[in-house]
């Protein structure tokens, strides 16, 4: 379609490249690369892996682009055609009753303007988006909590979940606690703390502030 770098319109030019080739330089589209579709994207959130997560969404903003690239092309094919007067076999200009020269498809100079106009204001723009506003239209952020709650923080060498469960359960033995009581707490995500009067303000002082840092903005 191009011959040339020159050739290529500013807004898709990154999509191509120069290769030698046995008649001399010739213009290709560069590798698509990875592309992934925000269904994909919601199974990689799901199993939770951050990374993997960040690169399948940077996937998804490669297939953005070159989606941009297909609406593009297909712009420019659709570009009016100059106005084309009509003739008869014999080649000879057609006119109408009042001798004015007849256009195929009935497109005059003035209706070629229109169309040109119309064509050129619909030209297709392509916004840039970044990782984190991919993420944003997902539930990235909501699983991303709920694995860091369950993963939790570690007190006495013990990683503590701090799930609205464990919030639950820590509240239903503080009585026993005040009370001078001991309990071996089994936390959300399976592990067991031994939580005693000795214990416990410094355990607060602790889980507290990491279950209360998830509603923070």
């Amino acid at each position: 379609m191009f011959e040339t770098l020159n050739d290529i319109p500013q807004p898709i030019a990154e999509f191509y490249q120069e290769t030698e080739a046995e008649l001399g330089l010739v213009v290709e589209l560069k590798p698509k690369g990875r592309i992934e579709s925000l269904e994909r994207l919601s199974l990689f959130i799901e199993r939770g892996v951050d990374e993997h997560i960040k690169d399948a969404a940077k996937a998804v903003l490669n297939g953005e682009k070159w989606q941009f690239l297909d609406e593009y092309l297909f712009w420019l094919h659709s570009k009016p055609s100059e106005p084309e007067l009509l003739r008869d076999d014999a080649g000879l200009i057609l006119t109408d009753e009042n001798n004015n020269q007849l256009y195929v498809d009935g497109i005059t100079p003035e209706r070629y303007q229109e169309l040109l106009a119309n064509w050129q204001n619909s030209e297709p723009q392509h916004t840039e988006r970044t990782v984190d506003d991919v993420l944003a239209a997902t539930d990235y952020k909501t699983v991303m909590e709920r694995q860091a709650k369950l993963k939790g923080v570690e007190f006495e060498g013990v990683m503590c979940s701090a799930t609205k469960e464990d919030m639950w359960g820590l509240n239903s033995v503080q009585q026993l606690i005040a009370m001078g009581g001991s309990t071996n707490f089994r936390f959300d995500n399976g592990n067991k703390l031994l939580l005693t009067p000795d214990n416990i303000q410094a355990f607060q002082a602790v889980w507290i502030p990491f279950r209360q840092s998830f509603f923070q903005d």
